[in-house]
C-alpha cells in the first residue's frame, strides 16, 4: 500500500493552512495599521487640545501678572509723585 496519496493530501492541507494563516496575518497587519493610524490621530488631537489648554492658561497667568505688575508700577509712580510733591 502506497502512502503517496496520504502524503499528497497532507501536503495540500498544510499548504492551504499556511495560505490561510498568511491571509489572516495580512488582514491582521492591515487592521493593526488602521488601529495605529487611529490611535496616532487621536493622540495628535489630544496633544493639540492639551497645547491649546496650556496656551490659554499661560495667557491667563501672563495677563494676571501683567495686571498686578502694572498696578504696582502705577502705585509706585503715585507714591514717588506724592513724595516729590511733598518735598516741593
Amino acid at each position: 500500500m502506497s502512502h503517496a496519496p496520504v502524503v499528497t493530501l497532507f501536503t495540500h492541507a498544510v499548504r492551504e493552512t499556511r495560505e490561510d494563516v498568511e491571509e489572516v496575518a495580512s488582514r491582521l497587519l492591515v487592521r493593526v495599521g488602521d488601529l495605529a493610524a487611529l490611535a496616532s490621530g487621536a493622540l495628535a488631537s489630544q496633544v493639540d487640545e492639551l497645547g491649546e489648554f496650556v496656551s490659554d492658561r499661560v495667557d491667563d497667568v501672563v495677563g494676571r501678572v501683567s495686571a498686578v505688575v502694572g498696578d504696582r508700577v502705577v502705585g509706585l509712580g503715585e507714591t514717588l509723585t506724592g513724595t516729590a510733591r511733598e518735598r516741593d
